[in-house]
Order: C-alpha cells, then sequence, then structure tokens
C-alpha cells in the first residue's frame, strides 16, 4: 500500500513537472486582466483580422492576423523570453496560435479563454482604433419586432471572418427562399455586441429557432443545412 502511494505521488509530481515545462496557462477574462497588470515586459497579441482590431481591443495589444500566410514568421519575430499573452474573439484562433508558439519555444504563454467575447462580458474595458461610430446596429427591439410578426423565425448570428459562418452563408439562402413563411435574419456579432449579451451569444456561429416568440431550439456551433429543415419540419 506505501509503495502504491508513492507511486501515486511520484506520477502527480512528473505530470505537474510536465506542465509547468509547457509554459502555457489558459485563463478566465478577470485571471487574464489580473496577471496583464502585475506582469513586467508584457507582450500582448491580438490574433483577430484588422477589420475586428480596429473595432476594439486590449490595451496596447499588437495585432498579427492569424490568416495571414505569415503569420508564423510574424510570431517569430516576437521575443521568445519574455510573457507572452494572446486572445482573439472567441478562443478559436488564439488556440491555434498557442500551438504554433509552443512549437517555436515560447516559454511563458497565457491564452484569454473565451476571447475578446468573455473579456467584454466579464465588462472589462477595450479600447477602439477607430473614430467610427461603435453603436450598434442591430438591437434587442428589432429583433422583438420580428418575432412578434412572424410565426417562424431563425436568428443565425455569425462574423465576417468566421469559416464556419461563411460554409453556412450559401444554405442558410438556399432556405430563405425555399421557406417563405420561416424568417430568416443573420445578424453579425460585431454590429450586435449588446444583444448578443443579452442572449447570452458566446459563440459563433450560433443558430436559434423561435415559433410564435418562444425560443424552441437552439444550437452554438455550426450546423448543416438538413439539421436546421429538421427543426422547420418539426414545427
Amino acid at each position: 500500500m506505501q509503495k502504491l502511494t508513492i507511486l501515486f505521488f511520484s506520477i502527480l509530481f512528473l505530470i505537474a513537472c510536465g506542465q509547468n515545462k509547457s509554459g502555457y496557462l489558459s485563463m478566465d477574462a478577470i485571471q487574464f486582466n489580473q496577471k496583464l497588470e502585475n506582469t513586467k515586459n508584457v507582450q500582448l497579441i491580438d490574433v483577430r483580422t484588422p477589420e475586428e482590431y480596429a473595432n476594439s481591443k486590449i490595451g496596447d495589444a499588437l495585432n498579427l492576423n492569424y490568416y495571414d500566410a505569415d503569420f508564423e514568421a510574424q510570431l517569430k519575430k516576437l521575443d521568445k523570453d519574455k510573457p507572452l499573452f494572446v486572445y482573439c474573439k472567441s478562443g478559436g484562433r488564439s488556440s491555434g496560435a498557442v500551438s504554433k508558439l509552443l512549437d517555436l519555444g515560447f516559454r511563458e504563454v497565457y491564452e484569454l479563454e473565451g476571447g475578446i467575447m468573455a473579456w467584454e462580458r466579464a465588462k472589462l474595458q477595450t479600447k477602439s482604433n477607430t473614430k467610427k461610430n461603435e453603436k450598434d446596429v442591430f438591437k434587442s427591439n428589432t429583433l422583438n419586432e420580428i418575432l412578434s410578426e412572424n410565426q417562424k423565425v431563425i436568428v443565425n448570428f455569425y462574423a465576417s471572418w468566421c469559416i464556419p459562418c461563411k460554409r453556412m452563408k450559401p444554405f442558410m439562402d438556399e432556405l430563405e427562399k425555399e421557406h417563405p413563411n420561416v424568417k430568416i435574419i443573420r445578424i453579425d456579432i460585431d454590429q450586435a455586441k449588446a444583444l448578443a449579451t443579452e442572449l447570452k451569444v458566446e459563440n459563433i456561429p450560433t443558430v436559434m429557432f423561435y415559433e410564435k416568440n418562444s425560443l424552441k431550439e437552439r444550437k452554438n456551433s455550426e450546423m448543416t443545412k438538413s439539421e436546421i429543415e429538421n427543426w422547420i419540419r418539426k414545427y
């Protein structure tokens, strides 16, 4: 029994050492913010598109577009020996960036879990790089009007940079033509931040099906045309 106990704690020790050596930690918005404030020589990178970055950013983050062909080459220009903090919109691209950073030998990497969406939900401050009006285009009262005027409504939250959203767009357009009794609205999450927060949209794409102003179905990930057609037939 004593030998088993020693073996158990030895394994735990080795696992812990391995985790420390990785130099990577995923943190929620509050933890990420506190770590940023208490760390010296910080390198903070935003791996979203320039359009997203222009709309809002965290602190003085440097924009390195994850989709750029030379993204990895840009990462190599950063200092591997200084703490590096990384975020994106909701966590997908930053996760990919972390893999590349660790492969490149960065010693200390911190990722914002849930991306800038989680940061904003935590009511932490962001900065704007432009002087344009950033008021939401699509608001809660607009959605309420649509729901009250239509028996069946499909709401699809998307983003211009979201690859799964782009895959869904062609058949969403088809569904609108094939089912004229169903109102389909696609909402750019960057133009409806308050509404997205109200509806707790934390991932994109997100699709919601309403009947008679009542939410019947919801999926917080990519869908197929047949899945949405099943909803339509069901109700």
